[in-house]
């Protein structure tokens, strides 16, 4: 009986032990795949390398491409790449064109309440030229960034009554940089609040990067290996999607 009772505190302090072992084990893989990547020139490159070395694979791939068209099997690596050119330089119009015959909802559930843009003061505007980089080159109106750091206690009481007239006027001050940053912290605040802005979103977030993106792939990638699962990685370019977003649908979801 004692060592039946003896033999179950073990197991469960070898459990407890082993679970610590093995989160401790991703989080520091983790911290090393982000140092890794973060330092490296080419960051795609360089996660496809450690995919490859955790699954270890290794050696260069040197099968031939081809691509099936309209039943033909095509091997010319120029009319591939011609055909590719083709295709992606004209998808976008293509795309855009097809939506304007069709009558979609984009707008999902409507986020409660509505945003305001509460009235700048004189300590935010300089707290916002504070934070910016240092820099020689001269904005819109002539004025570099490291000249209007020296002056901005002087000016920052008229600039902010400047940019609370554009922000009651509903004036976007498209050449006011200042002005555009204190949009930004209301817009961003609201979203963060209605925790409209996704857990999978790494650019343009604070505290996130691409860096970030490219370690937990490698992170997610590894665990699914070791769990002895399938991985399929799906990679969709959107370099059109700004050129061609349907203004009437982006207008709806806002």
């Amino acid at each position: 009986m004692l060592n039946d009772l003896s033999n179950k505190k073990l197991k469960e302090e070898f459990k407890k032990y082993q679970k610590y072992y093995v989160d401790l084990l991703i989080s520091e893989k983790q911290k090393h795949f982000e140092s890794v990547i973060q330092n490296s020139n080419n960051i795609s490159k360089t996660s496809w390398s450690l995919v490859n070395r955790e699954i270890c694979k290794s050696g260069k791939h040197t099968t031939e491409n081809h691509l099936l068209i309209n039943g033909t099997i095509e091997t010319d690596q120029n009319k591939i790449a011609d055909l590719f050119n083709n295709y992606f330089a004209s998808v976008g119009s293509s795309i855009h064109n097809q939506l304007k015959n069709h009558k979609y909802k984009f707008r999902g559930t409507p986020v409660s309440g509505s945003i305001f843009l509460t009235p700048t003061s004189k300590e935010e505007i300089i707290k916002i030229v504070g934070s910016l980089n240092n820099s020689h080159a001269a904005g819109y109106d002539g004025l570099s960034q490291d000249t209007l750091k020296k002056c901005i206690h002087k000016i920052a009481s008229p600039l902010s009554t400047v940019i609370n007239s554009h922000m009651e006027d509903g004036l976007f001050p498209d050449e006011l940089k200042i002005a555009q940053k204190v949009i930004y912290i209301r817009i961003w605040n609201f979203l963060v609040c209605k925790k409209v802005i996704s857990k999978g979103q790494y650019g343009f977030v604070k505290g996130s990067s691409t860096i970030k993106a490219a370690s937990n792939l490698i992170e997610g990638v590894t665990q699914a290996i070791d769990n002895k699962e399938h991985v399929c990685v799906i990679f969709v370019d959107l370099q059109k999607a700004f050129d061609y977003v349907d203004t009437t649908i982006l207008l709806d979801k806002l």
